[in-house]
């Protein structure tokens, strides 16, 4: 089957920026603790902090965070220098202010509606949808890809009730999340995202279209993992080492600036003695990737069949979607694979020649 890629505007140049960020760093760790068995290949760290936690804890982790999502909890304090002024300048927001601002970006998230497949349009006024349970059922239900049975949508309703009891309990969860677990992890992996964050600003980021500032700094093509029209909209995309979700990436933001998270690496360079640098998170987290036989050969069939789709492999290997999709979902972060969307919601998948390349010949170097 012929690959033919998608058009894209090349001429709308944005600002790019890599920065630490420490409060996003921590908001995306927890982002990271909801649904570790969903995600293959993600930093050990998570299944040992979600066991410490406890299936209580961790229930209400999920409830809570999954609530209000990641673009309303970065939206509540942009300008907080740390984690704990973050809790401070939480404190000192008003109960309605707080749950008006978590309600707003859960139906105007960038991360829903940049994705290829979002079809929703909010309303300008969502005031209707906190006050009636019918409204706010339709409305999560038209905006989620996945849905949700009513009874968890009501408790979700009813959690946006009470601003006052949303705002005690949102802080004491967080404060519990950030003293007991993410305060002395990040002292441990903040070293390397600094060495990453130093390591780009290093080099021009000027002069590049969204796209292509995506794979230099991911050193992943994502073009077909994003609605044109809605990701052509920003002029500034910010870009942020996180050491906890695997060769994940993660995007969210406001109606300015897209945010897209990233695993630390080193960006490509050729060193002094004009050998290849390479990139040593990618490759490791590839090889992790092989280190499973249904990848291998989901890799084989689609080496002999040259494109596949989802419901090729389902019915190839005898899976289930979700285990499927959770295979592909890996070996695509991890570059192994290139996915398109065809006509409608199917997606194909193409071996990407470049990543296994660059694996041989990194171990070439061993011999």
């Amino acid at each position: 089957m012929l690959f033919v890629p998608q058009r894209i505007p090349t001429s709308l140049i944005v600002e790019a920026a890599v920065s630490l960020e420490p409060v996003d760093n921590a908001l995306l760790t927890m982002i990271a603790l909801l649904y570790p068995e969903n995600y293959e290949g993600i930093d050990p760290w998570v299944a040992k902090a979600v066991q410490k936690m406890g299936p209580d804890r961790h229930q209400e982790h999920r409830f809570v965070i999954s609530s209000v999502g990641l673009d309303g909890l970065a939206n509540l304090a942009p300008q907080a220098a740390d984690f704990d002024d973050y809790l401070q300048q939480l404190e000192a927001t008003e109960p309605i202010s707080l749950r008006d601002t978590l309600f707003y970006w859960l139906f105007h998230s960038p991360h829903v509606h940049v994705k290829d497949d979002s079809q929703y349009d909010p309303p300008a006024d969502l005031s209707p949808m906190i006050e009636d349970l019918d409204l706010f059922i339709n409305g999560m239900s038209e905006l989620l890809t996945s849905k949700m049975v009513p009874t968890r949508l009501q408790e979700v309703h009813q959690f946006y009730q009470d601003p006052s009891t949303l705002k005690i309990r949102l802080i004491n969860h967080l404060t519990y999340m950030w003293t007991q677990l993410l305060q002395p992890e990040w002292a441990c992996v903040r070293p390397r995202l600094e060495d990453s964050v130093n390591a780009f600003n290093a080099i021009p980021l000027n002069n590049l279209t969204i796209f292509e500032a995506m794979e230099r700094v991911t050193g992943r093509d994502l073009r077909f993992g994003f609605d044109i029209d809605a990701i052509q909209a920003y002029r500034k995309i910010r870009f942020i080492p996180h050491a906890h979700n695997g060769p994940y990436v993660v995007w969210y933001g406001d109606h300015e600036e897209l945010r897209i998270s990233f695993p630390p690496r080193i960006p490509e360079t050729v060193s002094n003695d004009n050998t290849q640098h390479y990139d040593r998170t990618a490759l490791a987290n590839r090889y992790k990737a092989l280190g499973d036989e249904i990848r291998l050969q989901i890799l084989s069939i689609i080496t002999q069949a040259g494109e596949v789709s989802t419901q090729d492999i389902i019915d190839r290997l005898k899976l289930d979607k979700s285990a499927a999709s959770r295979h592909l979902r890996q070996l695509v972060a991890t570059s192994l694979l290139v996915q398109r969307r065809e006509s409608g919601a199917k997606k194909v998948y193409r071996l990407n020649p470049a990543a296994i390349q660059e694996m041989e010949e990194m171990l070439a170097t061993l011999k």
